[in-house]
């Protein structure tokens, strides 16, 4: 029958050699979805799991694994309800398991036996509709080297309670890098009192909060409120690999504080400046920036030279200057300075193409 099609194609999966993802989406599947786990785990080179099920009358009675029933699966997305005791189940099956996110957690949990998950980093319970004690519970059985934690959750207010998670996390997870969490709450009185949980929020603000730099925060809207800790992080106004054409408006910029600047900037194009002090800090930005290939063009608009060379040549006679952007108008007004500032009394001055040649 149709029931039986995504069964028959699963069954055929194992001889993809090269079957590292795999999706299923579904919305029928009660009590297919233990046959489903169960061919999924015999997939030797499945890293990636995801199962999304729009109805979630199900049931997963999976027994816990036993030698040789192993599965090299890294990446286990829940998409669906499931309980505790069905989670701690699934999670026997995948030891080499790095991430694990599950949609949401029912409860229900008297499996209490320890299972190791050394590679394990990274745990998002998307909604925990279990208790605080229920879920510390079933962290506590898993042995991992967890690195980044994440919860939303809401209907035990104890969820809030910075001592507990202070205690646990020194004692379990001493090594979490990066703890997120949020409770959802809702105004339930007519006279629109916020009941915050104030009690116990000053908490948060111990030595264990700050050097880990995990900040509480609450947000009010209407009748919702949000209580959210999260690792503190700077908030770029822009990427920087996202500028390709940068201009300088600032006449008198160091030229150490440029050059740093845009080293930040290793996607710039084009660079124009309106001025520089000196031959010099072309030449310094012109050194650092050599290596770069993707900047093709600098545009300077002016230079002003403070130091020139006053070294002397007494037999020079003829003076010739590239000039791509020449024209006549340039050299007629080349000419004019020298005679008003008085700099030659003979001389002849001329351009071929690009070139100026100055002749005296």
């Amino acid at each position: 029958g149709q029931t039986d099609i995504p069964i028959s194609i699963l069954s055929n999966l194992s001889y993809l050699p090269r079957l590292f993802s795999l999706t299923i989406e579904t919305t029928n599947i009660k009590k297919r979805i233990n046959d489903i786990y169960q061919l999924i785990f015999v997939l030797h080179k499945l890293k990636y799991y995801r199962m999304f099920c729009f109805n979630d009358d199900h049931l997963i009675e999976l027994p816990l694994a036993i030698n040789n029933q192993y599965s090299p699966l890294e990446y286990l997305i829940i998409d669906h309800h499931c309980s505790l005791n069905e989670l701690k189940s699934l999670i026997s099956y995948t030891p080499e398991l790095r991430h694990l996110t599950i949609r949401q957690i029912d409860p229900n949990i008297t499996i209490l036996k320890s299972i190791t998950l050394m590679d394990l980093m990274f745990i998002y319970l998307h909604m925990c509709k279990i208790s605080s004690y229920e879920l510390k519970t079933f962290l506590v059985n898993i042995s991992s080297t967890l690195k980044i934690l994440s919860i939303n959750s809401l209907n035990d207010i104890t969820f809030l309670n910075a001592y507990q998670w202070e205690e646990f996390i020194s004692y379990y997870y001493p090594q979490l890098e990066k703890f997120y969490f949020k409770y959802y709450d809702r105004i339930n009185n007519n006279n629109n009192q916020y009941e915050i949980y104030s009690e116990q929020i000053n908490q948060f603000s111990s030595t264990f909060w700050i050097e880990r730099r995990w900040i509480f925060h609450v947000e009010i809207d209407n009748r919702d409120i949000k209580y959210m800790i999260y690792p503190y992080k700077i908030k770029r106004i822009l990427t920087i690999t996202q500028i390709h054409h940068l201009e300088i408006i600032e006449e008198h910029i160091v030229p150490g504080m440029l050059i740093r600047l845009v080293k930040q900037l290793p996607d710039v194009i084009t660079l124009k400046f309106h001025s520089l002090a000196s031959i010099l800090q072309i030449e310094e930005i012109d050194d650092e920036y050599s290596h770069t290939s993707s900047m093709t063009r600098i545009h300077i608009n002016k230079v002003y030279l403070q130091n020139i060379n006053n070294e002397c040549n007494g037999h020079l006679r003829l003076l010739c200057c590239h000039v791509p952007a020449l024209d006549d108008k340039m050299i007629d007004y080349i000419q004019q300075m020298i005679i008003r500032e008085q700099l030659l009394d003979h001389f002849k001055i001329k351009r071929m193409n690009d070139n100026m040649y100055l002749q005296w």
